[in-house]
């Protein structure tokens, strides 16, 4: 679609701005599920989530029956255990991802 712009006189095609597709991002804390009481903070999903959340994006919490565009999951220590919900395309980090 294209916009005609009146400059002095003079009509010019211009295209119209397409707006910015915002995406739906889900993060998944391996230790959340497995430590009931964890009291520290998974510091690269907050780093991930702040820099979505510049770009205008959604940023919420994975659970399985949602619809995301992209998953991030973050898993620290070694004993915890995959998640097999996790959908197959998630960007999986940590010191313990094979």
């Amino acid at each position: 679609m294209h916009i005609l712009k009146k400059c002095s006189l003079i009509y010019t095609d211009v295209p119209a701005e397409q707006p910015e597709k915002k995406v739906r991002i889900g993060l998944h804390d391996s230790e959340a599920e497995t430590l009931k009481r964890k009291t520290f903070p998974n510091y690269a999903l907050m780093k991930i989530s702040a820099w979505h959340k510049s770009q205008g994006d959604t940023v919420e919490w994975w659970y399985p029956m949602g619809q995301f565009d992209r998953v991030y999951s973050s898993k620290i220590f070694d004993f915890t255990p995959e998640n097999p919900y996790l959908p197959p395309d998630t960007i999986k980090g940590g010191a313990d991802i094979q």
